[in-house]
C-alpha cells in the first residue's frame, strides 16, 4: 500500500534474482512548484524508507524533477531524492539523460555487477508524431 493510492502503486515481483518491489509513481500529479509536489515528495520518501531499508527496491515514474540539467527541477527537491536514494544504496539508472522527468532507480544490490543501459523514446520535435509530452525511458540489466 502507497500513502496515495491515485497516483502511486506498490507491487511485489519474483525475479530470477529474487524478490523486486516495484513502486511506481508521479511525484506531484501538477509539477514542481505547488504545495501537492513537497507533500508527495515527503510521504513518497517515507514510503521509499519502509520499503527499500532492507529488500530490492525499484522506483519508477514521472518524478517531475531532471537530475543532469536544469531542465525541470527544484534544486531542494533534487536533493533531497538524491539523498535518499544514496542512503537506501540505489542509484538513479537515468540519472543522466538530459531534459528527462521521468526515471528508474533500482537497488545497488539488485544490480550487483551487471551492467545497466538506459537511454529514451519518443523524443521527436514533431508533437503529431509522439505518443505522449514525454519521453520514454528504457533501462536494461544485462547478465
Amino acid at each position: 500500500k502507497t500513502f496515495r493510492s491515485d497516483t502511486s502503486l506498490c507491487v511485489s515481483v519474483e525475479t530470477p534474482k529474487g524478490e523486486l518491489i516495484i513502486y511506481g509513481t508521479v511525484i506531484g500529479n501538477r509539477g514542481n512548484r505547488n504545495k501537492e509536489f513537497k507533500e508527495d515528495l515527503e510521504l513518497q520518501i517515507l514510503d521509499f524508507k519502509k520499503l527499500g531499508t532492507d529488500k530490492n527496491l525499484c522506483v519508477l515514474g514521472d518524478f517531475n524533477i531532471s537530475f543532469s540539467d536544469s531542465y525541470y527541477t527544484v534544486k531542494e527537491s533534487r536533493e533531497k531524492l538524491k539523498q535518499t536514494f544514496s542512503s537506501l544504496k540505489m542509484k538513479i539508472e537515468t540519472e543522466m539523460l538530459p531534459n528527462n522527468i521521468d526515471h528508474v532507480v533500482l537497488s545497488n544490490s539488485f544490480i550487483s555487477d551487471r551492467k545497466v543501459n538506459c537511454d529514451f523514446w519518443n523524443d521527436t520535435e514533431n508533437k503529431n508524431e509522439r505518443l505522449s509530452d514525454h519521453k520514454g525511458v528504457w533501462v536494461e540489466i544485462v547478465d
